[in-house]
């Protein structure tokens, strides 16, 4: 994540068939929750006053607003009218099938 006056980015690159080993959660409880959830998957939403990023470890109730961020993109943000733009990168990671440039995919619910 970079702040700047004018702009939130985001940068999501990542491994997808990396997972997280078993968390370690006060009491097992986000560990429990999390156990099949990718680790590095982040999500966006937007209010009427802020714009808020989050990855998988962070609750992000279903109806909540929550917007899939795709892997290989970086999320630009306007601090001034939190319009919301995902830019894709031109990057592969080692062993890693190569990324299609293009609008953000849409992911299932």
């Amino acid at each position: 994540m970079l702040l700047t006056p004018e702009a939130l980015y985001v940068a999501n690159c990542h491994d997808p068939s990396a997972r997280h080993p078993q968390a370690r959660a006060v009491e097992g409880f986000v560990a429990a929750i999390e156990e099949d959830a990718p680790y590095f998957d982040l999500r966006h939403r937007l209010t009427e006053h802020a714009a808020v990023v989050a990855s998988s470890g962070f609750a992000q109730p279903e109806g909540g607003g929550w917007q899939f961020m795709a892997n290989n993109f970086v999320l630009v943000v306007d601090r001034a009218t939190l319009a919301v733009e995902q830019v894709p990168l031109d990057v592969r990671l080692v062993g890693s099938p190569p990324t299609v440039a293009g609008p953000a995919p849409a992911r299932p619910s």
